[in-house]
């Protein structure tokens, strides 16, 4: 990658960190999923824990937000064939190029946090911004597996996009219902009236979180696993997404105190990763093998196709004129980029021996024009003896191909016989 590529990807991971980070907050705000209630009011401490979890879960997801996109606009050379290291090392660089970019939602969170007093809080500015900074540490780590596993990235995606239809459809109904600050909250809905499981956990909310985290485990995983990807990396896919979720709540600790919603978010989140975990798995050890093999066998088979019209094109200069045809009727597949390599050798070992004469050295050129030059100046000299020379002389064919230096010895051993 050229160093202006480099360049280009790290601005690129800034710059939709920033973005992402802006417009979730923006579309949080304006929804009042994400809201700054003075003490004063009865639902000041729920909807502060609920801006808490919504504030550390979109830091982070602008961070693989910004990370993911950056890694699928880079410009890469198909066919310069980097390291496993060098090529690690790069997505680490872009993933923290994301996380600074992510940094936005601090201010953004910090500056109109001010107006949420709380009873034990005297700066909760400190404290909204410390939860959106602990979120972009961990968008960090979970984003760095999002660029290298497909099956994760496709989970956390879903996931995000889910949470938003969820929180506007829940907007939506808290508007029809005469209320709307804090009605939205992360991953479950508020259901008013409903079954609650020993005081702490809203039956029909758990339900709908385990749900999703399982269907949304399984339709991300389905497809990676049908393209043949690694079976750990679709295996583990399902629990990302709701992971993520999980430590927001973990993070916004609510208090026991009877029939809470965001308590019972709390406790169902746990379960909703295992769900999903489980979704993921039961697609990796249920998949179709036959098709994961069939997609395994394909990519190589496309791999190996690239490689060899690369390794033709390379050679193309020093290969004759139908050298290159008959190598690419030789075959196709995963050995096809093998078969030029062992066309040419066994062409090498099959050749005449004969049209190595072509590269004699130059004295072997000469030497029957030397010993025809000694006979001719012999006839001029002598009586019968050099006639009789002369005759055998000319009786000689001249050949025009060259003439070892040993087979020069019978011919002069034929010249001594006839003098």
């Amino acid at each position: 990658m050229a160093p202006r590529s480099w360049v280009t990807s790290i601005c690129t991971a800034i710059g939709v960190a920033v973005g992402a980070g802006a417009a979730q907050l923006g579309v949080g705000y304006g929804l009042s999923v994400v809201a700054w209630v003075p003490d004063t009011e009865d639902i000041s401490r729920s909807v502060w824990l609920g801006s808490l979890a919504w504030v550390a879960w979109l830091s982070a997801n602008s961070t693989i937000i910004g990370a993911l996109c950056a890694d699928r606009l880079a410009q890469r050379d198909p066919d310069i064939e980097r390291p496993r290291s060098i090529e690690l090392a790069w997505r680490g660089v872009i993933t923290l190029a994301a996380g600074i970019g992510a940094l936005v939602t601090v201010p953004l969170v910090a500056v109109p946090a001010r107006v949420a007093q709380q009873a034990n809080n005297s700066a909760p500015q400190f404290t909204a911004g410390g939860y959106a900074a602990v979120g972009v540490v961990i968008g960090l780590i979970v984003a760095f597996g999002v660029i290298n596993v497909r099956a994760v990235a496709a989970n956390v995606v879903a996931t995000a996009a889910w949470l938003w239809v969820l929180a506007a459809v829940a907007v939506t109904h808290g508007l029809q219902l005469g209320t709307h600050t804090g009605t939205a909250q992360l991953a479950t809905w508020q259901f008013s009236d409903a079954r609650w499981l020993r005081g702490m956990v809203n039956l029909p909310g758990a339900l709908l979180m385990l749900g999703m985290a399982t269907l949304i485990g399984v339709a991300a995983a389905w497809r990676a696993g049908r393209q043949g990807d690694h079976r750990v990396g679709v295996a583990i896919s399902g629990a990302v997404g709701p992971l993520l979720v999980a430590v927001a709540y973990f993070l916004a600790v609510p208090g026991i105190d009877g029939k809470n919603q965001q308590l019972s978010a709390y406790v169902t989140a746990p379960y909703a990763v295992i769900a999903g975990l489980a979704g993921s798995v039961l697609v990796s050890a249920l998949g179709s093998k036959g098709s994961r093999e069939r997609a395994r066998l394909a990519k190589e088979d496309r791999e190996a196709e690239e490689h060899a019209e690369w390794q033709r094109a390379m050679t193309a200069e020093d290969t004759p004129s139908g050298g290159t045809e008959d190598t690419a009727k030789s075959g196709s597949g995963r050995w096809s980029a093998l078969k030029p390599r062992r066309g040419r050798a066994k062409t090498a070992k099959t050749t005449d021996p004969d049209d190595d004469d072509a590269y004699a050295p130059a004295r072997a050129y000469g030497a029957d024009t030397a010993s025809t030059g000694k006979s001719g100046s012999t006839t001029s000299t002598g009586g019968s003896k050099s006639g009789r020379t002369k005759s055998t002389a000319s009786s000689s064919p001249s050949t025009a191909t060259p003439v070892w230096p040993e087979e020069a010895k019978p011919q002069s051993r034929r010249r001594k016989s006839a003098r």
